[in-house]
């Protein structure tokens, strides 16, 4: 696994991508993974870097469309309405409010894994998830995937 250029365990800085991640979002994990695919290396660390980041986007995106229920609904209701018809099911605000949680939830505790995962130098595989990552590095890394 080795260390970084900048003298740190490579597991430690795969595991703080994935904590940056988990504590603070977008801003703090560009900063660290940013550097990773700038400047060093570890195909290891790389791969961990991306995945940090495609997971955190995964999340928003998952997030964006739940988002969207209720105003699919009121939509739909709009249409009902301009017709005469009443549609307004108010349950959809409380559906919209448990899937939220447990996207959050999920979000939270796969972040927590991942990075204790990552702390130890192991990983914790996530099928097509790690296939995705393992494609976007090869089109990303100068010569094919090959360490200069």
């Amino acid at each position: 696994m080795g260390t970084t250029k900048i003298g740190v365990p490579a597991k430690l800085l795969a595991g703080f991508a994935y904590l940056a991640a988990f504590f603070s979002g977008y801003t703090a994990f560009l900063l660290i993974g940013g550097y990773v695919l700038l400047r060093e290396q570890n195909d290891w660390l790389r791969f961990h870097a991306v995945k940090a980041g495609v997971l955190m986007i995964c999340f928003s995106v998952a997030d964006a469309l739940v988002g969207l229920i209720p105003n699919l609904f009121t939509w739909i209701g709009d249409w009902v309405n301009l017709f005469g018809g009443s549609f307004r099911p108010a349950f959809i605000y409380d559906i919209q409010s448990v899937l939220n949680s447990t996207l959050n939830l999920l979000e939270k505790l796969l972040f927590l894994l991942l990075g204790l995962f990552a702390f130890q130098g192991k990983d914790l595989p996530l099928g097509p998830l790690d296939k995705l990552v393992s494609g976007l590095l090869d089109k990303i890394t100068p010569n094919n995937g090959a360490a200069e």
